[in-house]
């Protein structure tokens, strides 16, 4: 994925204060490979579509789906928004 500067000093901002049991490999992948996840227009949230129901500790069931929490993933699968400050 290539980022501007600005998005760049974002990216690292919330990589050092989330943690990540996946060593936040979210970044050096190429998007396709990324834990499957969908834009719902809900801020913070992302639905979960991980069909393989790994363990995350950013991913709570709501109701009979899943939802990501990760501000990582989150900024990532929005890809048009710009950093908040």
């Amino acid at each position: 994925m290539h980022f501007n500067e600005a998005q760049r000093r974002h990216l690292e901002r919330l990589q050092s204060v989330t943690r990540c049991d996946k060593q936040h490999s979210c970044l050096e992948r190429p998007r396709e490979e990324l834990c499957a996840a969908r834009d719902l227009g809900m801020g913070a949230f992302l639905e979960c579509l991980d069909s393989t129901r790994r363990k995350c500790r950013h991913a709570f069931p709501f109701g009979k789906g899943r939802f990501c929490r990760c501000p990582l993933r989150v900024y990532l699968e929005k890809p048009g928004d710009e950093p908040h400050s």
